[in-house]
């Protein structure tokens, strides 16, 4: 006999992914994906950058929209953790006002996902303006897109000491300019690698 809020505590005290459906929301998902910053061609990110990237994570995680990155779990529940150093209340979670960007997870529910910009802020993810302009958009990031860490550990039911241990050294690398830094397709090929 758990309530709602003892489920979802225990889902952010593990990392673990979950939703919180809403019923009877009439609204689309928006399409945000013209606001994702664009970097040159070749372009290495270094530490202002990444200071950079740790500060407007800081700044969306705080804004009223910031609590739907918990509900991802996995290595973006570890993000927010690094970030802000804490976990919410479950309250936070559970009463926050449904906005005005929703997506029908079946007939009569709706959820409050991130929008695509949004996403890019936590992962810190830029696509590449490549002067061909027959060439398709490369996305690179800090961190994996949910789309390339789905079904992998980084986005398990339980973030372990393993996901720690690759977290802590993941970190320590981009935040001095090292390797880290990846497209897309690169993160989903290493995340199923190893």
């Amino acid at each position: 006999l758990l309530s709602t809020h003892d489920i979802v505590y225990f889902f952010l005290r593990r990392g673990t992914p979950f939703t919180i459906a809403h019923e009877g929301a009439t609204s689309n998902l928006e399409d945000d994906s013209d606001l994702i910053p664009t970097i040159p061609n070749g372009f290495k990110p270094d530490a202002a950058y990444f200071h950079q990237w740790e500060t407007a994570v800081r700044d969306f995680l705080v804004s009223p929209r910031g609590h739907l990155v918990w509900r991802l779990g996995g290595v973006y529940w570890r993000i927010a953790l690094h970030i802000l150093g804490t976990i919410p209340g479950p309250q936070d979670m559970v009463e926050h006002d449904t906005g005005f960007i929703t997506l029908k997870l079946r007939s009569g529910f709706y959820e409050e996902p991130l929008t695509p910009a949004e996403l890019a802020i936590v992962i810190g993810m830029a696509q590449t303006n490549d002067p061909n302009p027959n060439a398709s958009k490369t996305h690179s990031s800090y961190f994996p897109h949910p789309n390339a860490a789905e079904g992998t550990a980084v986005l398990a039911s339980v973030w372990t000491p393993r996901n720690e241990e690759w977290f802590v050294d993941h970190l320590g690398s981009i935040r001095q300019g090292g390797p880290g830094w990846r497209s897309q397709n690169s993160w989903r090929k290493l995340l199923r690698g190893t």
